[in-house]
């Protein structure tokens, strides 16, 4: 079974009621009878995991349990060990090496630039429409968001004459959407027009590899730098991989510049569901997950035993 986390709640009784929806309304399971994957988005948070491990093991009884990051399982998803991946989530942005499929916890950076900031940014900007049902409903402005906004391989230039994109609200009324589609994905290249105090997108995915060369040397950090994914709803901005490259470069240096390939999960969006799937079928599973036995002998300390991923 592969569930996969996208806010590890700090309120063990909301997590709770998230879990037994999915178990007993939507999967209709007897938990005590099943392995669970569960993806992770928030590395740094050792408290949640272990709230969430006792949970599973002492409510939900069950079988097994892995907990890997969400930038793992979409590595896997590419059929690929080696990488960096960059996760633009909704409530998390942060780039995670992995070497051999494991990652290299000591490296990981991240960005205040996230997806929900990037639809709030979006309302700002559409604010001078008048359009209340786009300013005042997030759901709705990150749907057009989704939609219309794209990465301009050139700013100044997509800024002078935008062609108008046109999406029909919920209503029937036409909103149209000029430069603000081009505007809202830049700030994650220039995160002051949020305004955000935080490093852009490539300047993270620069800092990991200026770190891993300092430590692990070029050749190791070579073999990363030639496999750098976007995942996440943000890698699908049209034109994100190649404006990322792009910024990139002009922060690395030689040979890594040189070198760099960016690029987005096969699966896009679903990629750590296809990874988590690929993983829970490996014959090395129960090997690296945790047992109800360990568990019940280690108690929440078994994470740092056993977390590998």
């Amino acid at each position: 079974m592969h569930v996969q986390e996208g806010y590890e709640s700090s309120y063990p009784d909301a997590t709770e009621t998230v879990l037994n929806y999915v178990f007993k309304n939507k999967l209709g399971v007897e938990t005590k009878d099943h392995s669970v994957l569960i993806g992770r988005s928030l590395p740094h948070v050792q408290q949640n995991q272990e709230k969430l491990v006792e949970l599973l093991f002492e409510k939900f009884q069950i079988h097994r349990a892995l907990l890997p990051l969400n930038n793992v399982l979409s590595l896997f998803a590419s059929g690929k060990l080696t990488g960096l991946v960059m996760e633009l989530g909704a409530g998390t942005s942060y780039c995670v090496p992995i070497y051999e499929g494991f990652p290299l916890k000591g490296f990981i950076m991240s960005s205040d630039v996230t997806g929900n900031k990037l639809t709030e940014f979006f309302m700002n900007l559409l604010s001078k429409h008048s359009c209340a049902a786009v300013t005042q409903d997030p759901v709705l402005a990150e749907t057009i968001k989704e939609a219309v906004c794209c990465v301009a391989p050139n700013l100044f230039t997509a800024l002078s004459d935008p062609p108008e994109s046109v999406y029909t609200l919920p209503d029937g009324t036409e909103l149209r959407i000029g430069r603000e589609k081009h505007q809202c994905p830049e700030a994650m290249f220039s995160p002051n027009l949020i305004p955000c105090i935080t490093k852009s997108i490539p300047a993270v995915i620069s800092d990991c590899i200026k770190k891993l060369h300092t430590i692990r040397g070029e050749k190791y950090t070579t073999s990363l730098v030639q496999n750098i994914m976007l995942s996440g709803g943000g890698s699908k901005f049209t034109n994100i991989c190649e404006r990322v490259k792009v910024e990139l470069d002009k922060c690395v240096d030689a040979p890594y510049a040189s070198n760099s390939k960016v690029c987005n999960p096969v699966a896009e969006i679903h990629s750590s569901w296809v990874g988590g799937s690929l993983l829970c079928c490996h014959s090395n599973y129960n090997e690296v997950s945790i047992s109800a036995e360990e568990y019940h002998e280690h108690g929440v300390n078994v994470i740092g035993l056993k977390s590998l991923f």
